[in-house]
């Protein structure tokens, strides 16, 4: 029931007068806004991706004002761009991947009658390495957004590779919480709920720190001191790019270090 229902809810209520507790089964289908951006590095393989964005960026460069764009601000755009290239590459993708399990069918069909000549053998063949094409393509998007270990659970034709991905995805999933001892699942009580809780956390507070005289004073060396104060460089901020994760995203605009390292 759970895989043919992803939005299933199981909610416990009051036991009160029996020695059971009850169990409400319910569809919760949450509408919590547009699904943020996120990049994923299949995309940089495709073809046609390469050439998307080396003709779309440097149309960027300059608002309708005539004003220079911030980089934060021209991967604004680009989000909407890479959003229908992707829609219109995926119903490519899909149709292509349809057509050809199809002709797959029909040259099986002569196969197992014995009709099948050397050019219907020649095409299945093509038709097996396309869909493999296909497959391999989608894998490690699949991989990225389950966030799984790919040689130790992946196989994106298993059924338990696609029960994780489900299972991750309901036990990421945030129902509902509890605020000042009432259940809220509203999502703009939820989202106002979750902004206060952080918004007392991270605001500022008025302290005083005491140290003892007694304790010695440390500081830094001379060349620790000038390496700290001096500027940085771009071959520095470039060594540490490169040195995270590519499937890693940097900040909440969804662009991965695949994306910030090839471009």
């Amino acid at each position: 029931v759970l895989e043919a229902i992803p939005d299933i809810c199981i909610t416990t209520l009051d036991r009160l007068w029996s020695d059971h507790t009850p169990i409400l089964l319910h569809v919760s289908k949450s509408d919590f806004g547009p699904t943020p951006f996120k990049f994923y590095n299949p995309w940089l393989l495709h073809d046609g991706f390469d050439d998307c964005i080396k003709v779309v960026w440097p149309s960027l460069e300059f608002n309708n004002d005539g004003r220079r764009l911030a980089s934060h601000e021209k991967l604004r755009s680009l989000k909407h761009i890479i959003k229908h290239w992707h829609a219109n590459m995926s119903s490519h993708d899909r149709s292509l991947k349809q057509t050809a399990m199809l002709d797959l069918k029909l040259i099986d069909k002569k196969i197992n009658k014995g009709s099948a000549s050397q050019i219907d053998l020649d095409n299945r063949i093509k038709l097996m390495q396309d869909l493999d094409k296909f497959d391999n393509f989608e894998a490690p998007g699949l991989v990225q957004k389950a966030h799984i270990k790919w040689d130790i659970e992946g196989n994106e034709n298993s059924k338990f590779f696609h029960g994780t991905i489900d299972q991750k995805r309901r036990t990421q999933a945030i129902n509902g919480i509890m605020h000042d001892g009432e259940w809220i699942t509203e999502p703009s009580r939820l989202k106002e709920g979750f902004l206060n809780f952080f918004k007392v956390k991270f605001q500022a507070h008025d302290s005083q720190v005491t140290f003892s005289p007694l304790l010695a004073s440390t500081t830094l060396p001379g060349h620790d001191r000038i390496s700290l104060e001096s500027p940085v460089s771009i071959d520095e901020i470039k060594d540490i790019v490169w040195g995270c994760g590519s499937s890693k995203a940097p900040g909440p605009d969804g662009f991965s270090f695949a994306f910030i390292k090839k471009y």
